[in-house]
């Protein structure tokens, strides 16, 4: 039994390659392009993991890769159900040139049939009783609809009322899914931004957001500002969470292994406020490497005591 299942809709490879100068209209020549198993789901499991953590994924493989995944799970030490699809999984390109500039191509991925979505029901149906943590991450296939988080969120309360929901999602999905209750949710600016209707331009902004959100229905709601950190709001307070400088080789999954930061530190029982630390610290690790959603677990834990915490509004 694992403490922490995610469910990962949108299974990817992912493609980091590096060239010297990227031209639009002209031919870029790539070079020492690395291929991983990927998606935003495959980051967060595997981060958990490397935190020593038992995780389930469950996701969608199609047969060409189904070898790949398979060895990645053995590698990565995670608990792969694999939902098999009968269309090819989608690429996600990131381009890196010689300033250290990134520049991500993701494909769609094709629809996701009714069959393969109640499969991928019925695995997490099964698996969540154990579950102390689920993680629901990554865009909505097409042929999803834009309640299918919401739905699941419902299903969860039934299946194990006391495990905490952790939703990384945008738009229509996360704009459903709120009144659904999720415990953490983490939009960054953009998404954030669109979900509110009015630009978040600076803290104070992003502090405003940030109680919206939790106010519509996040437990804990936090608006990302990437390298300039996370505000947080919950029924204990509000702080500013900001990462440890590092020297970033590649930001590509940052957000994911924040996720999967988030997932542990519950899973641990810590509090809210160390669970934020955590996640941060894993973060920053990320960037750090050149595998988009990886770390290494000595980085997490050299990052993490520098991580800096403002409480803006404190429990009283």
């Amino acid at each position: 039994m694992c403490a922490i299942i995610v469910l990962g809709l949108n299974s990817a490879i992912d493609v980091l390659a590096d060239v010297e100068t990227l031209a639009v209209g002209a031919v870029n020549r790539l070079r020492a392009a690395r291929h991983h198993v990927g998606g935003k789901g495959v980051h967060v499991a595997q981060a958990c993991a490397a935190l020593g953590e038992p995780v389930r994924l469950i996701g969608g493989v199609d047969r060409a890769h189904a070898s790949d995944f398979a060895e990645w799970s053995r590698a990565r030490g995670v608990t792969f159900d694999g939902v098999e699809l009968p269309t090819r999984l989608r690429t996600c390109y990131a381009i890196r040139d010689a300033r250290g500039a990134i520049t991500e191509l993701l494909e769609p991925g094709s629809p996701m049939s009714a069959p393969v979505q109640q499969a991928m029901h019925d695995r997490l149906w099964h698996a969540a009783r154990a579950a102390r943590v689920i993680v629901l991450t990554g865009s909505l296939p097409a042929g999803c609809a834009d309640d299918t988080y919401a739905r699941i969120i419902a299903d969860v309360a039934l299946r194990a009322p006391g495990a905490a929901i952790v939703l990384d999602a945008s738009g229509a999905a996360l704009r459903a899914a709120l009144p659904a209750g999720p415990t953490f949710v983490k939009p960054n600016q953009d998404e954030a931004s669109a979900l509110i209707g009015r630009p978040i331009a600076d803290a104070d902004a992003a502090k405003a957001a940030a109680r919206e959100i939790h106010a519509r229905g996040a437990a804990v709601a936090l608006v990302s500002l990437g390298a300039a950190g996370v505000t947080a709001v919950w029924k204990d307070g509000l702080a500013a969470v900001r990462p440890p400088r590092v020297s970033a080789r590649n930001a590509v999954g940052s957000g994911d292994c924040f996720v999967a930061g988030l997932a542990v530190g519950v899973a641990r029982g810590e509090a809210t406020i160390d669970v934020l630390r955590l996640a941060t610290a894993c973060g920053a690790a990320n960037a750090l490497t050149d595998e988009p959603g990886w770390f290494a677990a000595a980085d997490v834990e050299a990052l993490r005591p520098r991580v800096d915490v403002r409480w803006i509004d404190p429990p009283a």
